[in-house]
């Protein structure tokens, strides 16, 4: 009689607890409904979803969701918690082992009903500013072992990775310093270095305003859907606290904002939408914005747009001068200014002239920048009636270098004099080309060499091969690794853009001239701009800029 009686005490159902925390978020698929698991949650047997006092889903346990597909307009959810037959253990009563059940399916628990609807008041507007502070750089030397909490004022605000060494804090407040990182294995902590990001233009975040007049106070919620580099696959973010907005307040500039969120949309990129919701105190409410999607322009590349504008206005008028016949000065080249010498020096003695174009490509600048020189010695060969040998890594560059130079013997009026075998193929090996060229240079003896081009390795086994010989020799190349041994064994060495700008240079071409007047000028202007900031860093005032 007593083992029965304990029986029965044991299995009096217990009183059931409701859901907690029912929240309704809005998804492109429909409305998502999310709850807490009840404080009884072990004794539930399922969760109900009730759309307007229907019945529409299930949820079995550990389930604590459900998607209402194809949802939209205002409705009113609310979950119940059903409770059902559970086996706890077993029980031995006159040697027979019974199981326990604590209660049979009959009780549930309610939540309290939430009421979603849209908000057409609830605005959003991406916020952007001109230069100015946008947040402080954080760099910590140690590399944490476990998670990393960045602590502000005494207050965590975000907790990294292990292994993290850097944040930036996009919220942060120009003038408050107040950081620790604290390495939350070892409790290390440490203060970081501080930089101050100033940005031309940057993006203060995305600024709510709502009109609800006579509320108590909101909880303003965020949510977001990121699509993958798919476009298929959707991660969903459920809402997340964002503030606690009071009654009198009407509008809110959300600062996190991810900055994905103004972003140009890319074909590799994740697209992300954002969605508000302003929640009342006691969450019987929820309204919600439309869905925030990334703007068509990203004013972050704003100084970009106006630095192209500037640069193509100091071009066109700078065009404009060269058509009307204004000089424009260019400074002296001695490499290009002894192209001339150079042939005729070759003439005077009665021997050939070797131009050697490197290793490059056709499809490098240095090739083609080195043709266009290319066309300049051999219209002067021409007229002084001296052959032109050219020796090719590259089978394309040899076609293009026998057009180049028949053209050049035309223009120059002696096409009688153009020998297509002088511009032949040798090998596309690095060092079995560089060994013809220098056999060819010490069995023709050249009186000028031009070794104009992409070079590497055997830049000096070839400007040694002529130097051993006697020759006047020219060279260029913009790799600044080659250019030492050409200075070393050539006596005149184009460096760097002067190969590019040899172009505008022979030619006095109108257009050309006007491209190389307006790098000119703005690589004046920064240059300028980099002896400025780097004499303010040594001020001490140390700073991120950004366009």
């Amino acid at each position: 009689m007593t083992g029965i009686l304990a029986f029965c005490i044991l299995t009096q159902p217990p009183e059931l607890a409701p859901a907690q925390n029912l929240m309704v978020g809005v998804r492109s698929d429909g409305y998502w409904v999310l709850w807490e698991p009840s404080m009884t949650d072990s004794l539930i047997l399922r969760y109900e979803v009730f759309r307007d006092g229907e019945l529409i889903g299930r949820a079995e346990i550990g389930e604590y969701e459900f998607l209402d597909k194809g949802a939209s307009g205002v409705h009113t959810y609310m979950v119940r918690a059903v409770g059902g037959p559970r086996y706890i253990k077993e029980i031995e009563v006159w040697g027979m082992k019974l199981p326990l059940l604590a209660w049979q399916e009959g009780g549930y628990a309610d939540t309290r009903p939430v009421s979603v609807e849209p908000l057409a008041g609830l605005a959003v507007s991406h916020r952007w500013q001109g230069f100015g502070f946008s947040g402080y750089r954080l760099e910590w030397g140690f590399r944490p072992q476990g998670f990393v909490e960045v602590i502000r004022d005494g207050e965590t605000i975000i907790t990294l990775p292990p292994g993290s060494q850097s944040f930036t804090d996009a919220s942060a407040v120009v003038g408050k310093k107040g950081y620790m990182i604290r390495d939350a294995t070892t409790g290390q902590e440490i203060i970081p270095n501080i930089r101050a990001r100033w940005e031309a233009v940057h993006f203060g975040g995305l600024t709510l305003s709502w009109n609800l007049p006579g509320q108590e106070g909101f909880t303003l919620m965020r949510s977001a859907e990121a699509r993958e580099q798919d476009m298929r696959t959707v991660d969903h973010m459920p809402p997340e606290p964002v503030a606690q907005v009071t009654g009198q307040e009407s509008g809110f500039v959300d600062r996190m904002a991810s900055r994905e969120m103004i972003a140009l949309l890319r074909s590799r990129s994740p697209m992300n939408i954002y969605r508000y919701y302003l929640v009342s105190g006691d969450g019987s409410k929820v309204y919600f914005s439309e869905p925030v999607r990334p703007q068509a322009f990203n004013f972050m590349k704003l100084p970009v747009l106006i630095m192209d504008i500037l640069f193509a206005c100091v071009f066109f008028g700078f065009l404009f001068m060269a058509r009307r016949g204004r000089p424009m000065f260019i400074r002296k080249i001695a490499g290009l200014e002894e192209l001339d010498n150079a042939v005729g020096r070759s003439t005077e003695m009665g021997r050939p002239i070797v131009y050697v174009p490197g290793i490059g490509t056709i499809a490098d600048i240095e090739s083609i920048a080195s043709l266009t020189i290319l066309k300049h010695v051999a219209k002067k060969a021409a007229e002084y009636e001296t052959p032109v040998i050219m020796p090719n890594f590259d089978p394309m560059v040899t076609a293009a270098a026998k057009e180049v130079i028949k053209e050049a013997y035309t223009e120059a009026g002696r096409p009688d004099l153009y020998n297509e075998d002088n511009v032949f193929y040798v090998s596309s090996q690095q060092f079995a080309f560089a060994g013809a060229v220098s056999g060819l240079i010490v069995r023709e003896r050249p009186g000028a060499t031009f070794l104009i081009g992409y070079y590497a390795a055997e830049s000096l086994v070839i400007a040694e091969a002529g130097y051993s010989v006697g020759a006047i020799q020219v060279a260029g190349t913009a790799s600044v690794l080659q250019t030492p041994f050409f200075l070393a064994a050539c006596d005149y060495v184009l460096i760097g853009e002067e190969e590019y700008a040899a172009s505008a240079y022979l030619s006095h071409n109108a257009l050309q001239m006007a491209t190389l007047k307006a790098e000119d000028v703005f690589k004046a202007t920064f240059v300028s701009a980099i002896i400025v900031l780097s004499l303010l860093v040594s001020l001490g005032i140390s700073f991120i800029f950004l366009s």
